[in-house]
């Protein structure tokens, strides 16, 4: 027998029991437009199909095994309470690099972190890898420094760095040049040393560094170079009637009615003029009585700190380039030494 409503049913019961329901549907039912065949379903007794979306407002319940054939989509933040969870097939985990975590982690989050090559998980404090087998890398060299989950090498001149094992993680390396030393004499100040920075993987094998020394008073700073990368030392700071400042990884400022010098691209930038502050890797100099040095080049990423920061003009703050940071000197003092530096995700 069928039933057929041409406008609204409604059934009114509310006395309904679980041995006498109000409302009783036997056989196969299907909602929406009907079909040669309901995939996933058999046209059987107590079988129902949905040709539509299915809204629920007070949740739902399966007691049975139930399929998702198009993907589940959990929206917003939910919470899944389950007991025993059996996969017949695989589950991908979120994949990602350590830039790529969750910005607000909660305990008991889990990814895949490409960088390191593991899966990981968020304990409540910290980020910490699953016990997997072992890629076996290893890197020994220059001053190592282990810090919120990452290892830090700092390679002086001629040092090297000897990797072996396998499978590299993904290697944040920088190279900076010496800054060039500041001018004397109604000066510029000093160009910072060209600043290079790469994100690779290395095969096993030695890779030494050359790291350039910072320039002396009115002096070019020295050339670095690590794995490839080069980098050109900073120029000197210009000096009035008696000699102009000169290009570099970053470019001198000029001296008093002289004209800041270029940086080479992708390494530095130009030094300002007349009195101008020396370039920098990340800008350039300021020009002008008192012009301060290009600001340098921040690693890591979202650290504050910077290296390649140019020199002062003349009679801005009078300070020298500091050892390892690549930057130039301020007017009448000497620029600092470069440096190599690399990190890599350290969790074992």
């Amino acid at each position: 027998m069928e039933l057929g409503a041409a406008d609204d049913l409604t059934v009114m019961g509310g006395d309904g029991t679980a041995p006498d329901p109000d409302l009783e549907v036997k056989g196969f039912s299907v909602f929406g437009s009907t079909l040669p065949a309901y995939p996933g379903v058999a046209a059987a007794t107590g079988n129902v199909f949905v040709n539509g979306r299915l809204g629920v407002s007070a949740g739902a319940y399966f007691s049975g095994v139930s399929t998702f054939g198009a993907g589940l989509d959990l929206a917003g933040n939910p919470v899944v309470n389950a007991g025993t969870v059996t996969m017949v097939n695989v589950v991908v985990l979120y994949v990602a690099g350590v830039g790529g975590r969750p910005r607000e982690p909660r305990a008991g989050m889990m990814m895949f972190n490409s960088d390191l090559h593991k899966p990981e998980f968020y304990d409540g404090n910290k980020w910490v890898t699953f016990l997997t087998v072992d890629s076996n890398f290893t890197a020994a060299g220059g001053a190592i420094q282990v810090l919120d989950g990452w290892k830090y090498h700092v390679l002086g001149d001629g040092d090297c760095l000897d990797v072996g094992g396998s499978l590299s993680p993904v290697i944040e390396v920088l190279v900076c040049a010496g800054g060039g030393g500041g001018g004397t004499n109604e000066p510029g100040g000093g160009g910072a040393g060209g600043c290079v920075s790469v994100s690779t993987t290395l095969a096993p094998g030695r890779y030494c560094a050359l790291v350039g020394a910072g320039g002396g008073i009115a002096g070019e700073g020295g050339s670095s170079s690590f794995i490839g990368l080069s980098a050109n030392g900073g120029g000197r700071g210009g000096t009035y009637s008696g000699g102009a400042c000169s290009t570099g990884g970053s470019g001198g400022g000029g001296g008093a009615s002289q004209a800041g010098c270029a940086g080479v691209p992708g390494q530095g930038h130009s030094g300002g003029s007349n009195y101008g502050g020396g370039g920098g890797a990340g800008a350039d100099g300021a020009p002008g009585m008192a012009g301060s040095g290009g600001t340098g080049l921040e690693w890591p990423a979202m650290s504050g700190v910077r290296y390649g920061t140019g020199g002062n003009g003349y009679p801005g703050a009078q300070v020298p380039g500091a050892p390892g940071t690549g930057d130039g000197g301020a007017w009448n003092a000497c620029g600092g030494s470069g440096t190599v530096r690399l990190r890599y995700p350290w969790n074992p």
